[in-house]
């Protein structure tokens, strides 16, 4: 088998931290080495060293046409690449690394390699945009219409499942649309072995629980109830208006059923949020949100303008659900309006908003477990 010269990265969480060359396994150099030793190393190599190069640029310089600039490593470099120069151009090659193309290839065969492959590997721990750069395009698993329910004291809620349609979407227990005005409400009720998740869009709501807390809160703001082992709580409208929200219930694994119960409320101000054109994103459970779950879990709020579209991915073995609270999207050539959901396949989705509208993107991690929902248990 052909020695390969593999540049790689390591990372911490989503910054690319040092590079390295390693021929066979072992490594010859980090950020900014000499050429010396990569040459040295050359010597009994070579031959279809120039076209392998060429195959890495022509792949480095695509896949750099497809990432925002977000997505790229330091120095504007992108996330695939060995030597992403043209012959006798200094450049900037993958991670910082600056080198000439043609030293390495002229050092090269002047000193007679026989066999050589260059390779474009992606670093470990890379998400995000370069994940979409790279992510084929998901399918349409289903698709759901929320089904209106009353609950609690005369509560109405558009619960989106558990329904006849779909029973559970692991992690996920459960996921409720709820309009709540006073006096209705879900006075003190018990729960166990999964975590309660509200999130505002209008109005505000005030939690209780049997551990002593006591909060209210606001619009972008969350409510995280852990149920764990067993407690309880009540959760009312707080304002004279509409109040407005989702409640997700996000199943416990086995190992954690038993765990002591708590509570966490978070104001919308703190919510991360970031403006593109046409969009405003609001983290909800995240790699940057203050949420903290036991199950990993990606949650955002989308606004979108008309004809804005929004480009992400889903990761391979999560579950995912896309919803629309207000407005028309196109996606996977489906058309959905508002109480409506997509459950995709992991891979590649574009949302394409056909008027302003705002969207729910939820995926997760899946358990693997059987989900025993009997009313307000999970066990």
């Amino acid at each position: 088998m052909a020695p390969t010269l593999v540049c790689a990265a390591r990372t911490k969480g989503p910054h690319v931290t040092q590079p390295t060359f390693s021929i066979r396994g072992r490594v010859i150099g980090p950020s900014r080495l000499s050429l010396a030793p990569v040459l040295d190393q050359l010597r009994p190599l070579a031959g279809q060293l120039e076209q392998h190069v060429a195959a890495c640029v022509d792949h480095a310089q695509r896949v750099e046409g497809e990432l925002e600039p977000s997505a790229t490593a330091p120095h504007g470099c992108p996330s695939r690449a060995v030597i992403p120069t043209t012959s006798g151009i200094r450049a900037r090659a993958c991670y910082g690394l600056e080198v000439r193309r043609r030293e390495l290839l002229e050092g090269a065969i002047a000193l007679g390699a026989s066999a050589a492959t260059v390779a474009c590997v992606e670093p470990p721990g890379v998400a995000g945009s370069r994940a979409r750069a790279r992510a084929s395009d998901a399918h349409v698993r289903q698709r759901l219409t929320a089904i209106a329910a009353i609950d609690g004291a005369g509560a109405t809620v558009q619960r989106l499942f558990p329904s006849p349609a779909l029973r559970h979407l692991d992690p996920f227990v459960l996921l409720d649309d709820f309009d709540v005005r006073r006096p209705a409400g879900f006075p003190e009720h018990p729960h166990r072995g999964f975590e309660a998740f509200t999130y505002m869009i209008e109005g505000a709501f005030h939690h209780r629980d049997s551990m002593g807390n006591d909060s209210v809160i606001g619009v972008g703001g969350t409510q995280r109830f852990t149920s764990g082992r067993g407690a309880r709580h009540s959760e009312m409208p707080a304002s004279d208006g509409p109040n407005r929200g989702l409640q997700l219930w996000v199943n416990l694994p086995r190992r954690l059923k038993q765990m002591a119960p708590s509570y966490a409320g978070v104001a919308g101000e703190r919510m991360p949020r970031r403006e593109a054109a046409g969009q405003l994103i609001r983290e909800v459970v995240g790699e940057t949100s203050p949420v903290e779950l036991q199950t990993e879990v990606e949650y955002l709020d989308l606004q979108l303008l008309a004809d804005a579209s929004f480009d992400h991915a889903i990761a391979p073995g999560h579950n995912a659900l896309i919803y629309v609270l207000d407005g028309e999207i196109e996606l996977l050539g489906e058309r959905l309006g508002p109480r409506e959901a997509l459950l995709p396949t992991p891979g590649r989705v574009v949302v394409r908003a056909r008027a302003p509208s705002r969207v729910v993107w939820l995926a997760g991690r899946p358990h693997g477990e059987g989900i025993r929902h009997r009313g307000p248990f999970v066990d």
